[in-house]
């Protein structure tokens, strides 16, 4: 989670989910329905790969509406602060010396496992004990609006991060429907993944033979627009980069 930056939840409407809806996922569909937060508070969620709803602590989310794509949305800061030590960042496999700002818990911040993925070609490598001791075991949780004109449908819930420690964009996506209240029964808020991405040797993941999982999950919250409607998301619970 040491990358710094912000994030975004957004909506694409898609037209036929009978078909290849990855086609339909572009960022100019994604831009035109960004979903408000819900308040000035967000939660870090513990437990096993931080999917615990009952061991949840509430802190302050800050955000931002000013000078952001697409105008008058709404960005929020990852509340995790990465590394103070310049210019490694805790990256290279190096000890992260500080946060970069107050953790909203103490002790909560860093680079995580990324810093055994980044190290030098000269740096002797992590082992899989090293990488899972690193691992961020949480999650964080976020509440956000279903606009109340919002078309009953089904729709990709997109979510798009924007780092600041380095150049890069990491994103990932849901299926979910919208429907009335009454019409339809909600999913459950979080469901389990594993597979390749975090736990093949080729990418140094911390799964591989009897490491624990070791990264950091993303759970958002829906909320409806008066009685208007409903969302029942498969929530994105890791991140892509692209």
């Amino acid at each position: 989670m040491g990358y710094g930056g912000g994030y975004q939840y957004r909506l694409c409407k898609v037209n036929n989910p009978d078909s290849n809806i990855t086609a339909e996922a572009t960022e100019e569909c994604f831009q035109k329905t960004p979903l408000d937060f819900v308040g000035d508070k967000q939660w870090i969620q513990f437990g096993k790969d931080g999917a615990d709803t009952t061991n949840r602590t509430e802190i302050p989310a800050v955000d931002l509406s000013e000078g952001v794509l697409p105008v008058g949305s709404t960005w929020r800061r990852n509340p995790i602060p990465a590394c103070n030590d310049f210019p490694r960042l805790g990256g290279h496999n190096h000890k992260c010396a500080g946060p970069m700002f107050e953790p909203p818990i103490p002790g909560l911040y860093g680079f995580g496992p990324g810093a055994c993925a980044s190290a030098a070609k000269d740096a002797k490598p992590c082992t899989l004990e090293e990488m899972a001791s690193r691992a961020m075991h949480f999650g964080i949780v976020d509440k956000v609006k279903i606009p109340e004109s919002l078309p009953d449908g089904d729709y990709i819930l997109g979510f798009r991060w924007e780092c600041e420690q380095l150049p890069q964009v990491w994103s990932n996506c849901a299926d979910v429907k919208i429907r009335k209240k009454g019409t339809a029964k909600a999913t459950k808020p979080y469901s389990d993944w594993s597979g390749c991405e975090p736990c093949c040797k080729n990418t140094m993941g911390p799964c591989v033979r009897t490491a624990p999982h070791a990264s950091t999950t993303s759970q958002v919250l829906v909320s409806t627009a008066g009685s208007r409607s409903r969302a029942s998301p498969s929530v994105p619970s890791r991140s892509t980069s692209v």
